[in-house]
């Protein structure tokens, strides 16, 4: 078998679920009405049933085929507490590169990069040698999974750096504090574009690619 056809089979293994629950509402929407109404109807359950659909099994395609099990283990555990003990890692020297939960593999850094459009979240340039970002930074107990990482330029990342901000209103920033104002901005883009309703789809096609 080709290497096309191989990539058609598993795009349809990744995205026919939601196609088919996009026929089973355009199926059932219109029952329940007249035949005036009832193309309507079937119309909007098409739409309806495919988009959440092929995001909700988008969704669990990626987050099956991208988390490892560190980070599945500590997705279990509470933010919080994933902090302190990552934060008592650091305090013993041990850095952050040697702690499986904050490796990023080349399966989810080209997810991340598709799923982003190959685009900075930050400034919108292409065309960069890009790195993966941790919205919420790891050692803040930010999981290592698509819903946490975003697309950055080296410039962006490098302003970025660890900033996060506490639910009491506290700054955390090892940057130059000059440019913590561009961090917040970045930091606002990335959580808007995180959940941006394309953005696994974009992801689930390139998984199965």
């Amino acid at each position: 078998m080709s290497a096309g056809s191989l990539q058609a089979v598993s795009r349809t293994v990744t995205l026919a679920p939601g196609a088919g629950l996009a026929v089973w509402g355009w199926a059932a929407a219109g029952q329940p009405f007249g035949s005036a109404h009832a193309a309507a109807w079937h119309a909007a359950g098409l739409g309806i049933f495919l988009a959440a659909g092929l995001l909700a099994w988008s969704a669990l395609a990626v987050t099956a085929a991208c988390l490892r099990a560190p980070v599945l283990a500590g997705g279990i555990v509470p933010r919080r507490v994933r902090c302190r003990y990552r934060q008592r890692l650091i305090a013993r020297g041990i850095p952050r590169e040697a702690q499986r939960s904050s490796y990023i593999s080349k399966r989810l850094r080209r997810v991340t990069y598709a799923a982003d459009r190959h685009r900075c979240a930050g400034c919108g340039v292409r065309h960069v040698r890009f790195q993966v970002d941790h919205i919420i930074p790891w050692a803040a107990g930010g999981l290592t999974a698509l819903t946490n990482t975003m697309t950055l330029c080296p410039a962006c990342n490098g302003i970025k750096s660890n900033y996060s901000r506490d639910r009491d209103g506290y700054e955390h920033y090892h940057g130059d504090r000059k440019d913590i104002y561009l961090a917040r901005k970045i930091l606002a883009r990335e959580k808007r574009h995180r959940w941006n309703p394309l953005r696994m789809v974009r992801a689930a096609w390139a998984l199965a690619s």
